[in-house]
């Protein structure tokens, strides 16, 4: 184990929340290591700070005053306007271009010619293949298709 592995860990073992293994892991460094032993007994040492520090609440009046100055600082949803308009227009659009494409694209009831395959195209597929397939020694195909 290096030091960085076990100084990013430290706290999670000062804390025992690392598993059984790497809580012996990062044991077994802190023991051989000086430098991370050391920051290990900081980190214990705040820890001890911080929880001996006494509980404060705050005062009554402090809820009021957060929750009136979030108010102030947050936009207003009124001054924007409400969002349903923009959600409709986007909806009427896409609906628009589906309409469009749907009337562009079957206007004519037929396939084009060139959309179907002919035999020649499947010939040149079968001897695009064959000649791809025996740039490969069989060895280095995957299962099933070293025949092919």
């Amino acid at each position: 184990m290096n030091c960085n592995y076990a100084q990013s860990r430290i706290s999670a073992y000062v804390d025992g929340e690392l598993a059984g293994g790497e809580m012996l892991n990062v044991r077994a460094h802190l023991a051989v290591c000086e430098n991370c032993k050391a920051g290990y007994e900081n980190c214990l040492k705040l820890k001890r700070a911080v929880s001996s520090m006494p509980d404060h609440s705050p005062s009554p009046e402090f809820q009021h005053r957060l929750v009136n100055a979030i108010r102030r600082a947050a936009p207003s949803a009124e001054s924007e306007g409400p969002i349903w308009p923009t959600w409709r227009m986007a909806v009427a659009f896409a609906a628009a271009a589906v309409a469009a494409f749907a009337v562009l694209y079957f206007r004519s009831g037929s396939v084009p010619e060139s959309a179907v395959p002919s035999a020649g195209d499947e010939i040149a597929l079968d001897q695009d293949w064959n000649t791809a397939a025996g740039a490969f020694p069989a060895n280095t195909l995957p299962a099933g298709l070293e025949g092919n």
